[in-house]
């Protein structure tokens, strides 16, 4: 009998030790707004996750922003990049309003050509005075970039339109991911 209450005690342990770390995990993710946690990283590829909605309507309209997320490319070499960028676009109708995303090579400084994506749409054009609208959608991004250093992509949004809502979106309901993988060596 003894040596059942020490495995049970040994287990009850275990389990409290591993929800503590679950926990601490968590919250140190969410005292962290913007700051991607990195699943994997390897030399041939890696994920990272936006922890955290990115909230665009405090920022200038019509103007890129970055949202925290990013990877960085471990050595020379072609590499494809594939997010889903989830987002979300409200305001008040009348409207026409949007938010978009796109890539920047931040060792580079400069946007990934091609890279820019609609994320969300918002189009009510009958007036509908204290009535709110929103949308959301999540969009696919695939690219393929040949960099012949270690290099910084990280993720960008801006907002478009007379909103009262826009964000990059990644909460318990589905995240925002970027995932790259090498798939050329130079």
């Amino acid at each position: 009998m003894p040596h059942l209450r020490t495995r049970i005690a040994a287990v009850i342990a275990a389990s409290l030790l591993a929800a503590t770390a679950t926990g601490a995990a968590v919250s140190a993710a969410a005292a962290a707004p913007h700051r991607p946690a990195v699943v994997a990283a390897e030399p041939h590829g890696g994920i990272a996750y936006l922890p955290s909605n990115f909230d665009l309507q405090p920022l200038a309209p019509n103007s890129w922003h970055s949202t925290g997320l990013q990877v960085t490319l471990p050595e020379a070499g072609t590499y494809d990049l594939d997010l889903d960028v989830r987002g979300l676009v409200g305001a008040v109708p009348p409207v026409t309003a949007w938010v978009s995303a796109q890539l920047y090579n931040v060792t580079d400084s400069k946007a990934l050509p091609d890279s820019d994506r609609l994320v969300a749409h918002l189009r009510e054009p009958v007036p509908a005075p204290g009535v709110y609208v929103d949308n959301q959608r999540t969009a696919p991004m695939s690219e393929r970039i040949t960099v012949d250093k270690p290099t910084t992509i990280r993720l960008e949004a801006r907002r478009t339109g007379a909103t009262t809502a826009s964000r990059i979106m990644s909460d318990s309901n589905g995240k925002t991911s970027f995932r790259y993988e090498r798939v050329l060596l130079p």
